[in-house]
């Protein structure tokens, strides 16, 4: 027998999705970093990597007049750092050192890379398109880093060797397991 749940969603069945940070640079030059987790590759060639961006955050401006953004991904020993640059703050000043995250230079694009990240996509914008309460923003990857201690040769080894950060429903979880 199935149960019908009273609030439809995919939150309450789906398994948590990766936190990513999105860096970005304002036209006055300042580095913006946010959290975003409704994010997932959609095409292996070209590499394209899709994120649910709201229209009204300045990510979504920025990477709208530059066209250009990086992918960051969140161990879960950065979820105090992730939190922290969830907040609201004037655009003059940068998420980066509000939750003393260092910058990192990319080869690519115009965008400062979270250096504390394992790993990086350097994105250049591929498409927008309206969903609902969300925009579906599509970087094609161009440059991809990863910390040499979690690089393999073998691919399938490569990707369990760190362990990413996720998000659902307002809670954290590493690998399934809840943060407190």
């Amino acid at each position: 027998m199935k149960l019908k749940l009273e609030k439809s969603g995919w939150g309450q069945v789906l398994y948590a999705t990766p936190v990513v940070l999105i860096s970005t640079r304002s036209p006055a030059g300042v580095d913006n970093v946010s959290p975003y987790g409704m994010c997932m590759p959609i095409s292996s060639n070209p590499p394209l990597f899709a994120v649910g961006v709201h229209p009204s955050r300045d990510t979504y401006q920025y990477i709208k007049e530059h066209q250009e953004f990086a992918i960051n991904f969140l161990t879960p020993e950065l979820k105090e750092e992730c939190l922290i640059t969830a907040k609201g703050i004037p655009t003059e000043e940068s998420e980066f050192d509000l939750a003393d995250l260092t910058r990192k230079e990319a080869e690519k694009i115009n965008v400062a890379l979270v250096k504390e990240s394992p790993v990086n996509f350097e994105c250049k914008l591929h498409w927008i398109k309206k969903a609902g309460d969300h925009d579906i923003v599509v970087g094609e990857i161009v440059t991809t880093w990863i910390e040499e201690e979690y690089y393999d040769e073998d691919n399938t080894k490569m990707r369990t060797n760190f362990d990413n950060l996720y998000h659902i429903n307002e809670r954290y979880f590493n690998r399934g397991y809840l943060i407190e």
